[in-house]
């Protein structure tokens, strides 16, 4: 069965550097992420564990949080992004 199993874990660390009055806050930080699937979905993906990092600033804003960022994995690929809202 593809995609079968996944085993993934991340480490991250942000710290507070401002207070604004319509924000809660202004954060900067960086995580650290392994991960493995096996039986991969695309033949030609890696079922090797795979690991990445990623730094990022982010605020709380009325509408959740909002994160601005870069990400990098050890297999070359890399990433800008921004994500605004929880994480569910």
């Amino acid at each position: 069965m593809l995609g079968q199993s996944l085993t993934y874990g991340r480490v991250m660390h942000y710290q507070k550097l401002a207070d604004y009055k319509m924000f809660d806050g202004l954060y900067a930080g960086f995580s650290l992420e392994v991960g493995k699937m096996t039986h991969p979905l695309m033949p030609n993906s890696s079922s090797d564990v795979i690991k990445s990092a990623a730094a990022f600033i982010a605020t709380d804003s009325p509408i959740g949080p909002v994160y601005f960022g870069y990400g990098r994995s050890d297999d070359g690929n890399d990433s800008l992004f921004t994500f605004v809202g929880y994480p569910y």
